[in-house]
């Protein structure tokens, strides 16, 4: 139709576009109870055309969203009627907002119109779908490239207008805190690394994501930096997760580097003391520590346990999996997938081209990052930690390639990672076979 949003729209502005799409809403609103409600600060202008154009409407305004604030009575706000529909006045990248909020608000959660055509300019899309109701909970395997996955990771949520989910009141560091201290250590007397133990109660950690996952609303995301079982999240009711996950061996590499360089990370003395192989055959045999400020702890099974929970993510449908690799050498691709897979661009009202994905993918590489100072590729992993940098160059910045494992593995350590974890790196398309 040829019709374009303005901002601010004015009420010529919005009484062509209601005219222009009267034809299309007219019959489902004739006799109808609506609600137009301001987001923008649209309201008054396209009140009037609304009230004139479908006269035999019982039409009300709400300006903002909160034209009563009730107070800590009972009384009844303009919200608690019972409208047929609502009509949202805001700007397209508002759209999802404005149904969100007025889900919260609505008493009867009313089909919500955007009284304009969108950029594809089909009157249909004038009531855009919601999209199904499922909160969506991400888990950056530690080592698997969070900081890769992120910023980038960020940007699509908010495009979406999907918020982070504030799980617990003070942050990671207190379910830390609480957890070392009840089932850790409770006599407080471990606070140094330690190598192919389990201390640490992994159904308590899973049962603690149940828990937080089962308090998130509509459109809400949350992060998870840690090991969960694959079957926890197989089986969490109406969440959708998305899993980034990267060839075991080069998150062993990763995390193996990181400690070793970094220094903030002070109980692996005797680690950094032993033999390279002997020092990494220990690690990759699982590994967990508690800093010695008690702010956080760290759990990484065995190498053949973290490649057998990746390999049992192709068992359910609710997982989506992000492979490193991919993300890393093939980013337009995976996140238009992951954008498919999500359905957004089925209600979207102006889908992501290529160039947009583009640049958010840009947002997670070490360019962007290190303002320039570095490029993917770059091995600066063993230089000093830089603290006082505005951009850390540490060992969370470190590579980022496929395959940088090679380097450190021994026929030793690799015939102990086939014994362990071989068949599930073939079921990962890691490796064709065992003769690597």
């Amino acid at each position: 139709m040829g019709l374009e949003y303005e901002n601010p729209m004015s009420e010529a502005g919005w009484r062509a576009l209601i005219e222009a799409l009267t034809p299309v809403i007219a019959p489902k609103l004739k006799h109808r109870r609506l609600c137009v409600f301001d987001y923008d600060g649209h309201g008054n202008a396209l009140f009037g055309p609304i009230k004139e154009l479908f006269s035999s409407c019982e039409t009300v305004y709400a300006n903002d969203l909160y034209p009563v604030r009730r107070g800590n009575g009972g009384e009844q706000v303009v919200y608690d009627y019972d409208y047929d529909f609502a009509i949202a006045a805001c700007a397209p990248g508002r759209y999802y907002r404005a149904v969100r909020e007025s889900h919260y608000h609505f008493v009867n959660q009313p089909p919500v119109i955007l009284p304009f055509a969108p950029a594809r300019n089909r009157a249909a899309e004038s009531e855009m779908p919601l999209g199904e109701p499922r909160p969506i909970f991400v888990v950056l395997y530690p080592g698997a490239g969070t900081a890769r996955l992120m910023p980038p990771l960020n940007a699509l949520m908010e495009r979406y207008d999907r918020i982070p989910y504030s799980h617990i009141p003070f942050g990671e560091a207190f379910f830390n805190l609480r957890y070392i201290d009840a089932h850790i250590d409770p006599d407080r007397t471990r606070t140094w690394p330690q190598l192919g133990v389990k201390t640490i109660d992994q159904k308590s950690v899973d049962d603690y994501y149940v828990a937080a996952t089962g308090m998130m609303n509509y459109f809400s995301w949350m992060g998870c930096h840690c090991h969960v079982s694959t079957d926890m999240l197989g089986n969490l009711p109406g969440v959708r997760v998305v899993y980034l996950l990267r060839d075991p061996r080069d998150i062993f590499n990763s995390m193996f580097h990181r400690i070793i360089h970094d220094g903030s990370i002070e109980g692996f003395r005797e680690l950094r003391a032993l033999d390279p192989e002997e020092a990494l055959l220990q690690f990759v045999s699982g590994f967990e520590f508690v800093t010695p400020h008690r702010d956080n702890f760290f759990h990484l099974p065995p190498i053949g346990e973290v490649a057998a929970e990746f390999a049992k993510i192709a068992d359910y449908e609710n997982i989506y999996p992000l492979k490193f690799e991919d993300v890393r050498y093939r980013a337009r691709d995976t996140y238009r997938g992951l954008i498919e897979w999500l359905g957004y661009d089925d209600i979207s009202i102006i889908p992501m081209g290529d160039a947009e994905i583009d640049a958010i993918a840009h947002l997670g590489t070490f360019e962007a990052q290190t303002g320039g100072a570095r490029r993917d590729g770059d091995d600066k992993g063993g230089e000093a930690v830089d603290r006082s940098s505005k951009f850390q160059i540490d060992s969370n910045v470190r590579k980022g390639i496929h395959g940088d494992w090679k380097r450190l593995y021994t026929p030793r350590i690799a015939d102990y990672v086939k014994r362990e974890a071989g068949d599930a790196l073939i079921a990962l398309g890691y490796e064709q076979d065992l003769d690597w």
